[in-house]
């Protein structure tokens, strides 16, 4: 169950209006492709999948946050874990 009762992508859409710049990291146990299935993973988003290491999830955010932000580009990152 989420924090507030609207779905995540909306959320994100909502948040995007005002703060387009913002770099968002979705993080699933589901596949990347069935997150995508589901219209979350939308260009500039960024994922991981669950489970991950401590260190995946590092590069990952040191990636994203280094990154220009670019509406773009849609970043996917299996992550290696237990």
């Amino acid at each position: 169950m989420g924090v507030c009762s609207i779905q995540d992508g909306q959320l994100l859409l909502v948040v995007q209006q005002h703060v387009p710049q913002l770099k968002v990291l979705f993080m699933s146990g589901y596949t990347a492709d069935i997150v995508a299935h589901h219209g979350v993973l939308k260009a500039g988003v960024h994922f991981l999948q669950k489970p991950f290491v401590l260190p995946t999830l590092a590069a990952k955010l040191h990636d994203m946050l280094n990154s220009p932000a670019d509406p773009t580009a849609t970043q996917i990152a299996s992550g290696s874990g237990i």
